[in-house]
């Protein structure tokens, strides 16, 4: 969101304009509380983890007892 301030308005108080959308996003879910952005030093870029609709998802596999193998 962004919000436009005028801190030399005829009232001589600074105001403050109504609150609007930079963007859209659809960030990633995260089971933890996490923030899934960052900002850059200078305000002017963001990196966001976000949902990619295109992705597919590959099975994780796991392997228990996997030392005992090893041995014969």
């Amino acid at each position: 969101m962004a919000v436009p301030i005028n801190l030399q308005s005829a009232e001589g108080a600074p105001t403050v304009g109504t609150p609007v959308p930079l963007f859209s996003s659809h960030l990633a879910g995260v089971a933890f509380p996490k923030q899934n952005y960052a900002v850059a030093a200078d305000g002017q870029r963001f990196l966001m983890n976000v949902v990619d609709p295109d992705a597919t998802t590959t099975p994780i596999t796991i392997t228990v007892n996997w030392l005992a193998s090893l041995k014969r």
